[in-house]
């Protein structure tokens, strides 16, 4: 099972990615992100498979929930540093 830490982290990487890749405000990254979180806590009961989800790469999830497909290898170096950032 991960940790409420872990997930934390995980969700600071999207909102950090809608804001640096996708231009939102924090507090509308912050917002975007919560609510999409609420979504996949709600839908995924605990104790069955919940945690898979937290294996998405947080770059993807961002990007979804933009309904825009960046390419990851032209912004490499820029996400490596916000996962160092989280300790992702």
């Amino acid at each position: 099972m991960i940790n409420e830490k872990v997930k934390e982290a995980f969700w600071e990487v999207v909102e950090d990615c809608l804001v640096e890749f996708h231009g939102l405000k924090p507090e509308k990254a912050e917002q975007k992100s919560d609510r999409f979180r609420e979504r996949i806590e709600e839908c995924r009961p605990r104790g069955s498979g919940s945690d898979i989800f937290y294996h998405s790469e947080p770059f993807q999830v961002a990007c979804d929930l933009m309904e825009a497909d960046l390419d990851l290898a032209k912004y490499r170096s820029e996400y490596d540093r916000i996962l160092v950032r989280h300790n992702w």
